[in-house]
């Protein structure tokens, strides 16, 4: 399969396990968003730590609106119970976005609904 012009989904990247190398960089402005999908690479990271950072993330996704783009939310207290931190982190996600989607109320790409 050559690079999609669309984005992976997370079925895409499945079917690749194994069968080809996938090249993936981490980003932190726009620009770096835009050069990153012209030079072809496959999927992008950013940060989802901060205000600043959770702010940056639609234009991230606005400057390679062909590539896959994963966003790490920060650790949630050990305390706190895997439904709770799924929860927390679910709601931090832009609406609409991929994550959000695919862990939506009523059903869950891990078997466990949410609230």
């Amino acid at each position: 399969m050559l690079r999609p012009r669309k984005r992976y989904t997370v079925h895409d990247l499945r079917q690749l396990k194994g069968k080809r190398c996938l090249t993936h960089i981490h980003v932190k402005s726009p620009e770096e968003a835009a050069a990153a999908e012209q030079a072809g690479v496959d999927l992008m990271s950013c940060s989802f730590d901060s205000p600043e950072a959770q702010a940056r993330l639609p234009l991230l996704v606005a400057a390679a609106p062909t590539r896959f783009l994963s966003a790490a939310t920060p650790p949630v207290p050990a305390a706190a119970s895997r439904r709770d931190r799924r929860l927390r982190n679910w709601k931090r996600l832009p609406p609409g976005s991929a994550g959000q989607r695919a862990n939506a109320p009523g059903g869950s790409a891990y078997g466990e609904p949410l609230p």
